[in-house]
């Protein structure tokens, strides 16, 4: 038992010294930046709540302001 709990912790061993030298705070910060720009992105791109909310509230008090209806607004 004590050789297999030995050569998992070899294992183990090398893949966290690959992870640790792979990724350091600036990759990791790097990473999640592009994560975000992308999410961010994607989220403008493909948000309809955001414009049927606009054009479907505020859109239509714009029109009315501006046709001179003062009393529905």
């Amino acid at each position: 038992m004590l050789k297999k709990v030995q050569k998992a912790d070899a294992f183990f061993s090398k893949a966290t010294a690959f992870f640790s030298s792979f990724l350091t705070p600036r990759k990791v910060f790097f990473i999640l930046a592009l994560f975000l720009l992308f999410h961010g992105i994607i989220s403008v791109c493909f948000n309809n709540q955001l414009y049927r909310d606009v054009a479907g509230v505020y859109a239509w008090y714009a029109r009315e302001f501006g046709n001179g209806v003062w009393h529905d607004i």
